[in-house]
């Protein structure tokens, strides 16, 4: 689990944009890989927030594309 330094906490209602780069860890075995998200509790590492999007998986996080390791 990748975490970051957004604080969703000052967010206004409307967009918000947060950029941020995924480092893959050193030594990631090679394949394909599905990128997810969730706004989780830090103490928990739990999805704590439902997000205004489609496609909400059973554990919180939102599937939200692919990347290729070669």
């Amino acid at each position: 689990m990748l975490v970051t330094t957004a604080d969703v906490t000052s967010w206004l209602p409307g967009d918000n944009l947060f950029d941020s780069r995924v480092t893959i860890p050193p030594g990631t075995p090679p394949g394909d890989y599905e990128l997810d998200l969730a706004l989780v509790d830090p103490s928990s590492g739990q999805s704590k927030v439902k997000l205004a999007i489609a496609g909400i998986r059973p554990d919180g996080w939102y599937p939200t594309g692919k990347i290729r390791i070669e």
